[in-house]
């Protein structure tokens, strides 16, 4: 539902679903200009999401214990658990609804993980215990050659 000023003991009042976004950033691209920081997270497949959302009655335990892992190629390269968020939902609806109001659909993030690069054939997965497995293929990206040489591709983490 639309809200605003939402105090963080009503988030359970304004909270739809939980899901899983892969939050992915070119580092490099950032790194060149700092004019072009926003761009580095707003290039075409750089925000996945899903594999579906869970609405809060479904969720198999407290949404504050939940087992968080992020793989590359198989590999495990986080493990953690939401119960070492730096900020709870509610924080954070509370801020960001201090400054926004929230439509119906909209979409807060939390905060990323750490990670390292990866390139064109990796898979990344990321899960989160009671909401399932976002799998994702890493496919290269065509760019005009003059744009391709100013950031280094291979540093997309």
């Amino acid at each position: 539902k639309r809200c605003k000023n939402v105090p963080k003991e009503k988030v359970n009042e304004v909270i739809f679903g939980y899901t899983i976004l892969n939050d992915i950033t070119a580092r490099s691209l950032e790194a060149t200009n700092r004019e072009f920081q926003p761009w580095g997270k707003n290039i075409d497949t750089f925000a996945p999401m899903g594999p579906w959302i869970v609405t809060p009655d479904e969720m198999p335990k407290d949404i504050y214990d939940l087992k968080m892992v992020r793989r590359l190629n198989g590999k495990v390269e986080f493990e953690s658990n939401t119960s070492n968020m730096r900020f709870g939902f509610g924080e954070i609806i509370e801020f960001v609804t201090n400054f926004w109001t929230l439509e119906p659909g909209d979409v807060v993030t939390t905060a990323t993980p750490p990670a390292g690069p990866f390139k064109a054939g990796d898979v990344i997965e990321a899960e989160i215990e009671g909401i399932g497995v976002l799998r994702n293929p890493v496919e290269g990206m065509e760019m005009d050659s003059k744009y391709a040489r100013q950031i280094n591709l291979e540093e997309i983490v």
